[in-house]
């Protein structure tokens, strides 16, 4: 017997930079509703995950704003930074000081020691998620409310960074 393939969901489908900008901004706002209900409710590693879901699409929105999102190039580019949010953080430095090496210095060091705290959030996306194998045992990281509340204030911190920058680009 042949087995019926299922398809799940309805794709709709963008060709400009604005309505993918527009896309990821609504994605990422979603995602951060879902994260303050999920902490809310005691579900901090998945509340955790959600937040670093929905700033890494904050900025890729941002990003969206400023490439061809149809050039094969900056497609390519775009999908290569998967769910990273530290990838989406240099993408965005590249984006925001062009050639300007002393602009990029300046910008990385703002955003990744200043707005984000030195934080590698690859390391708690996957943290927040899986158990850690090394040396015969498994390391499990628990997150807290504070550890939401705290991730929620540099998320704020971060959109307040981007759009003041959005204003001046």
């Amino acid at each position: 017997m042949v087995q019926k393939k299922i398809y799940l969901g309805k794709p709709h489908y963008v060709n400009n930079g604005y309505d993918m900008s527009e896309e990821f901004g609504m994605i990422a706002k979603q995602d951060e509703e879902v994260a303050g209900l999920l902490c809310r409710q005691g579900f901090y590693n998945q509340s955790v995950y959600y937040y670093i879901q929905s700033m890494e699409k904050f900025i890729k929105s941002f990003i969206c704003q400023k490439i061809d999102v149809t050039n094969n190039y900056y497609a390519n580019k775009l999908r290569q930074l998967g769910h990273s949010l530290d990838a989406a953080i240099d993408f965005f430095i590249e984006i925001v000081s062009g050639n300007d090496n002393n602009l990029r210095i300046q910008v990385s060091e703002q955003l990744k020691n200043g707005v984000l705290k030195g934080i590698r959030f690859s390391a708690i996306h996957n943290a927040s998620r899986y158990p850690y194998y090394n040396n015969g045992s498994y390391r499990i990281t628990e997150m807290s409310k504070n550890d939401c509340v705290q991730l929620k204030d540099i998320y704020d911190m971060l959109k307040t960074y981007i759009n003041s920058i959005n204003v001046r680009i």
